[in-house]
């Protein structure tokens, strides 16, 4: 997994840093391209290209939660920006702000898993402050004492201040050097990237595993309840046989019977006369009879997708680490595989980086497929404010919401389905799908409880890697 370094080991690691990086020029900054991931990169990663003179090397920041430090990238092959990433607010204050200025120093803060790096000039730098810690990850833009920009929630006090730390084991063979230390974090990323898809997969399984052994339960409880539909068949023939005369009515232990010869059918004051009686007797029977049928077939079928959810979840959890070819089959079905409940192949399909299913519908029927019919309660819907659009929702897991990230990608697709590239900055509505109504006599449907995002489709805008 990633290592994640503590303030001692920070404490040795960036001199090592600033010795190979101080004095060169920031080129750009970009997100690095990631062939492993599913989209080509990974989220809150970036690359800092740094020269000195035809020296040129790179500086990796990683924010994630699981990949959180910073590393010197390796240099052969150099890594190639990903061209598909989405803007982050970040980015461009970070170009914005240091892209074109000398790195002055680095500097890890004593006692806390913070680092600072100045750029620019000594009269005027510009500070970018990380915190590497996972549970707090930061970045800080500051020019002068004043805040730019910030990844998420100030902390306080800020600048932070230098402190006496708990003493900690030094991981020697982790800080030997900058390179070594880099190429220990780019086999960390590989990994860490490969258990969380694979964690996400079996999570996901076992999540249908376990809806599907709750359906089958279920099934037991109406067959408890039921009346015995064999019972009813032999009532209803009895009085059949028994209607010409007209059979009497006696009292037994409180109870009405119809004397059929020898045997005895329950009276029901509600049902009305002996004939009543006999429609209604078939009619359970049948009803009953019928219920047993579809429960049968049911239970199979349900028994038949949980034993294939099974073997998925046993074949998955054999795959080798880092066997990613392995890994794609199980990730190109991101649909739930519950009984008939399969998602529907209607419109187009994408992946958020969070691993959910975004579809749209190109045209009215598409439209009208995903969001009637394919679309459950609780899943985003999204339609381009006051237009003619295309309907996009995200498909959330029970318990789930939707990142921003996911949010501004469903809306651009909706855009883009819709026509909207060159729009510039178009609204967006978006609500849960439960608050969507077809009008009636129309093909056309009513929202409400509505949020909107203000978002633009480039001309250059393309669907993820991987849509189909």
């Amino acid at each position: 997994m990633y290592p994640i370094l503590t303030w001692q080991e920070l404490a040795i690691l960036i001199p090592k840093l600033n010795g190979e990086l101080v004095g060169a020029r920031l080129e750009r900054v970009r997100v690095p391209l990631r062939a492993f991931a599913k989209n080509g990169y990974l989220r809150s990663e970036w690359m800092f290209d740094l020269r000195a003179g035809k020296t040129q090397k790179a500086l990796i920041l990683s924010l994630d939660g699981l990949r959180c430090g910073l590393h010197l990238a390796p240099s052969h092959p150099p890594m190639k920006p990903a061209l598909n990433a989405p803007n982050h607010s970040l980015d461009l204050h970070l170009r914005k702000e240091l892209e074109g200025l000398p790195l002055l120093k680095m500097e890890a803060l004593g006692g806390e898993r913070w680092v600072l790096l100045s750029f620019g000039n000594k009269t005027d730098p510009v500070d970018l402050w990380v915190s590497l810690i996972p549970a707090k990850r930061n970045a800080v833009l500051m020019r002068v004492g004043s805040i730019i920009h910030t990844f998420a929630a100030l902390p306080t006090p800020f600048p932070p201040e230098s402190r006496v730390g708990p003493e900690l084991a030094v991981r020697e063979t982790l800080v030997q050097s900058a390179e070594t230390h880099g190429n220990q974090c780019e086999v960390g990323i590989r990994e860490s990237e490969f258990t969380v898809r694979r964690n996400f997969l079996l999570g996901r399984l076992s999540q249908e595993a376990t809806s599907l052994k709750k359906r089958i339960a279920s099934l037991e409880v109406p067959k408890q309840k039921n009346v015995n539909p064999d019972d009813d068949s032999r009532f209803g023939h009895l009085l059949q046989g028994w209607l010409y005369t007209g059979p009497l009515i006696v009292e037994r232990t409180g109870k009405k019977y119809f004397v059929c010869g020898e045997d005895f059918v329950p009276v029901h004051e509600s049902w009305g006369d002996a004939r009543a009686h006999l429609k209604r007797y078939f009619d359970r029977a049948k009803k009953a009879a019928r219920g047993e049928m579809e429960h049968l077939e049911k239970r199979t079928l349900w028994n038949e997708s949980l034993k294939r959810i099974e073997e998925k979840i046993v074949a998955l959890a054999a795959i080798g680490s880092l066997d990613y070819q392995a890994l794609a089959p199980f990730e190109r079905a991101p649909k739930s595989s519950v009984g008939a409940e399969q998602a529907t192949q209607a419109g187009r399909m994408s992946l958020s980086l969070e691993g959910f299913l975004i579809q749209t519908g190109r045209n009215s029927a598409e439209n009208l497929e995903i969001t009637l019919k394919v679309a459950r309660g609780n899943d985003l819907w999204f339609h381009v404010k006051g237009r003619p659009s295309a309907h996009t929702i995200i498909r959330l897991p029970p318990g789930k919401s939707a990142s921003l990230e996911t949010l501004i990608l469903a809306a651009r697709l909706t855009l883009f389905y819709s026509g909207g590239r060159g729009w510039g900055k178009t609204e967006v509505d978006y609500t849960f799908r439960k608050h969507v109504k077809r009008i009636p006599g129309s093909t056309e449907v009513q929202y409400s409880q509505n949020k909107t995002l203000v978002v633009d489709c480039p001309e250059d805008f393309k669907p993820p890697e991987g849509s189909v």
